[in-house]
């Protein structure tokens, strides 16, 4: 039914399609049908009607699919469909306003900036495609488009004492020697749960890291390459952990050093039950089965606390930053300089604090 009170014009498209255009005014209408003619004159193709649903779904299949590992394809996947559609798909492309995408992008102001970068890029990438097949001019996504979000907030390391206690809490428990290994070697969670006994040479007391095993909620994925070439180095054991993992070595038929009861390696459930033994036993007092845990430090404990806790040990021992680099086989120094700097301004202040106190007591 025609619009009332709403000015029309009707010009034909390369189809030989007529394309219909209202406004409320003249002006608006003259100023839609130059926009349009520009459009189409740029070689915008005016009857197209796919969608964003559909336009993510290529951009996903040229850009990601089969080009990245499954974890990250993954979290791109997911940053689609938590991210972008649930506000966009069933918009056309050419329908989509900068003032929509700003929308989207200032709907998670709580939750990861990095995460919010990806979809935000996500965003760029999509509508650039659209640009590049003619769907429309120009994109939507603003260069002055920024993402919004929290940075996220590095763990401390444990100290001596509380990765000692922690140590005490686990004992007996299956948890107890991958907490163990991943304070002493410094490995990713995925390095850990990758490792298999013909990577870890008792005799030289070397683990030679090769392998990384992804745990997501879908699928567990095994590589035997890592995803770069500085992740794949050899850590020194230290003696008093050779000697346990030469006695697990001696009480396992499990082609893994971590494995569930039938050999096999951790899947993504079967992994948080393991690391529920560790939260149950450190950071805040939680109650557990009417009893509380044991109280280690302010902030919950994760894989990457060990590795960071490894790291402040090798400093604390005098390492370089060029060495620990290497054992922890971070392919960008930077990220190694800021747990540097991190663990220097932790010291400084400690130092600071200790000085104070004692001329305080004079």
């Amino acid at each position: 039914m025609a619009r009332t009170n709403y000015k029309t014009a009707t010009f034909t498209l390369p189809n030989g399609k007529r394309k219909y255009v209202s406004a409320r005014t003249q002006e608006e209408l003259d100023e839609k049908v130059f926009n349009l003619k520009l459009q189409m004159r740029m070689g915008v193709d005016l009857s197209d009607q796919t969608t964003v649903g559909e336009l993510a779904q290529m951009w996903y299949s040229l850009e990601k699919q089969g080009k990245i590992k499954e974890a990250t394809a993954y979290n791109w996947q997911r940053i689609l469909d938590v991210k972008i559609l649930p506000f966009l798909k069933s918009c056309r492309v050419r329908d989509v306003t900068p003032a929509m995408i700003q929308n989207v992008i200032s709907q998670f102001p709580d939750k990861s900036l990095i995460d919010n970068r990806r979809q935000l890029n996500a965003l760029r990438g999509m509508f650039a495609l659209a640009v590049e097949n003619g769907m429309i001019a120009k994109s939507p996504v603003l260069p002055r488009f920024k993402a919004i979000g929290q940075e996220t907030v590095g763990h401390d390391a444990l100290t001596p004492d509380q990765a000692e206690e922690l140590l005490r809490c686990l004992q007996n428990t299956r948890a107890y020697l991958f907490v163990w290994v991943g304070l002493k070697t410094g490995l990713r969670r995925g390095e850990l749960l990758g490792l298999k006994w013909d990577a870890v040479d008792l005799k030289d007391a070397v683990i030679h890291v090769r392998r990384n095993l992804v745990i997501m909620p879908q699928e567990t994925c095994l590589y035997d390459d890592l995803k770069t070439q500085t992740s794949s180095r050899d850590v020194p054991i230290p003696l008093d952990l050779l000697d346990a993992l030469r006695r697990e070595k001696a009480h396992t038929s499990s082609l893994f050093v971590f494995h569930r009861k039938d050999g096999s390696h951790y899947d993504y459930a079967s992994f948080k039950n393991l690391w529920k033994l560790v939260t149950r036993r450190c950071g805040p007092v939680v109650p557990v089965n009417g009893r509380c845990g044991f109280v280690l430090t302010d902030e919950k404990v994760t894989p990457h606390v060990l590795r960071h806790t490894y790291a402040t040990r090798c400093f604390e021992a005098g390492l370089d930053i060029k060495e620990v680099q290497r054992l922890l086989g971070h392919a960008d120094p930077t990220v190694t300089l800021k747990i540097y700097t991190h663990y220097c301004e932790a010291s400084r202040q400690e130092a600071t604090f200790t000085s104070t106190r004692m001329a305080m007591q004079r």
